[in-house]
């Protein structure tokens, strides 16, 4: 039993890492044109499909992820992005649920740079709920990138007065050696 639980731990250690070498190599690609080999990709995807079994949630989380970079255009792998940032918020790691949620408002940017202007108000609500659940912060504070975007996106909708609420309230959380130059 010992072996095989060994061989388990070290079948899901692999995954989990493997499946966010991908994702990051995935995403990538989107941004910089990159060409990268993806090894065992298909192998991998086919395994955890056949499988079924409990894998972890972080295999879970990076295969979806990996999912929504490779069908891009799939609105349902987006919509189980924003399922899987509910159903794990509490059991996985900040740092993992910032690559979920960055990958969603990814999702959206692309969606919006395509001319799907719906997609500002679904992007302004993950960048709200990666705000309110502190995924979106880091050591030192809220990006000034964050705070920007939900700006520009709050601008986009005209919603002004509110605007200017987050502006007073969360320009205090600003990463301190940016807080000044934020706006």
């Amino acid at each position: 039993h010992r072996i095989q639980e060994a061989a388990d731990r070290f079948d899901e250690y692999y995954l989990a890492k493997k499946l966010k070498a991908c994702c990051g190599m995935l995403n990538q690609q989107k941004i910089v044109s990159a060409n990268y080999q993806l090894h065992l990709i298909e192998e991998i995807a086919a395994y955890l499909e056949k499988s079924k079994e409990n894998h972890s949630p972080i295999i879970i989380i990076y295969y979806h992820i990996m999912l929504s970079l490779i069908e891009d255009e799939n609105e349902a792998r987006y919509e189980e992005l924003r399922n899987l940032f509910k159903r794990y918020i509490d059991e996985v790691s900040s740092e993992v649920m910032k690559e979920l949620i960055l990958s969603s408002i990814n999702f959206c940017i692309r969606k919006i740079r395509k001319g799907h202007n719906e997609y500002i108000s679904e992007c302004l609500s993950l960048y709200l709920e990666g705000i309110d659940s502190r995924v979106l912060f880091d050591k030192d504070g809220l990006s000034p990138w964050t705070y920007k975007n939900v700006i520009k996106l709050a601008i986009r909708q005209k919603r002004y007065e509110w605007t200017e609420l987050f502006i007073q309230h969360y320009n205090q959380f600003i990463t301190p050696e940016f807080r000044e130059n934020a706006l």
